[in-house]
C-alpha cells in the first residue's frame, strides 16, 4: 500500500528471487525468517519466503510466476510450501527446465511455477522443455495432472513426470488392503 496506493493487493507478481540457504545468512535474519514466514522450516532458501509473501500479495484470481530452483519441488524443506500451494491456490502449470541450465553463469536447474490465488481448481499442466531451443519455440513435452495427487506423494512433490499410473496403483493397493482388515 505504501508504495503502489493499493490495498486490495496485485494482479500479477513475477520474480526470480534470490537463492541464499539460510545458513548462509546471520542469526537474526534467520530468526526473523522463521518467525514471519510459517512454510520456513529447518534448512531452507529464502526463495520460499518469497514465494509465501508473494502469494499474500495477491488479489483474488491474482496470478504468482517465479523461476525457481528444481529442488523446490521435491526437497523435503519445500513440504510445508508446496501443501500451501496444494491446499490454498491453484497450481496451473509447471514448466521444468532442469535438462538444462536457463541462466549462462549459474549450475542451479530451474522450474517455472504459475500460481493463481483461486479455490477454483482444474488439472495442473506439466510441461517439460528439454533444451533452451526447445524452450524458445514453445515446444514441450506436457501432460495434466489432478493437483491433489500431489498430496499422494511422498512430500507433497510437485512431480514433473507423469505419476498417474503410480497414484492409481497406490489407490488400489490401499483399497485391496483396506478390504482384507475390514
Amino acid at each position: 500500500e505504501w508504495m503502489f496506493g493499493l490495498q486490495e493487493g496485485f494482479d500479477v507478481v513475477i520474480g526470480n528471487p534470490p537463492y541464499i540457504n539460510v545458513e548462509n545468512l546471520s542469526n537474526d535474519l534467520k530468526k526473523l525468517i522463521f518467525n514471519l514466514y510459517t512454510t520456513c522450516k529447518g534448512r531452507t532458501d529464502i526463495y520460499v519466503a518469497f514465494i509465501e509473501q508473494s502469494l499474500c500479495l495477491l488479489k483474488d484470481k491474482g496470478v504468482c510466476m517465479f523461476i525457481i530452483p528444481y529442488p523446490y519441488a521435491k526437497q523435503k524443506y519445500a513440504t510445508i510450501s508446496r501443501k500451501k500451494l496444494i491446499d490454498d491456490f491453484y497450481i496451473k502449470e509447471i514448466l521444468d527446465t532442469s535438462e538444462y541450465n536457463v541462466f549462462d553463469n549459474a549450475t542451479v536447474k530451474n522450474i517455472i511455477l504459475n500460481v493463481v490465488n483461486t479455490k477454483v481448481i482444474e488439472d495442473t499442466i506439466i510441461k517439460k522443455a528439454l533444451t533452451k531451443k526447445s524452450f524458445e519455440i514453445n515446444d514441450f513435452t506436457s501432460f495434466k495432472i489432478n493437483q491433489k495427487d500431489f498430496l499422494n506423494l511422498k512430500d507433497n512433490r510437485l512431480e514433473t513426470i507423469d505419476v498417474s499410473k503410480l497414484i492409481e496403483l497406490k489407490n488400489k493397493t490401499i483399497y485391496l488392503m483396506n478390504l482384507k482388515k475390514g
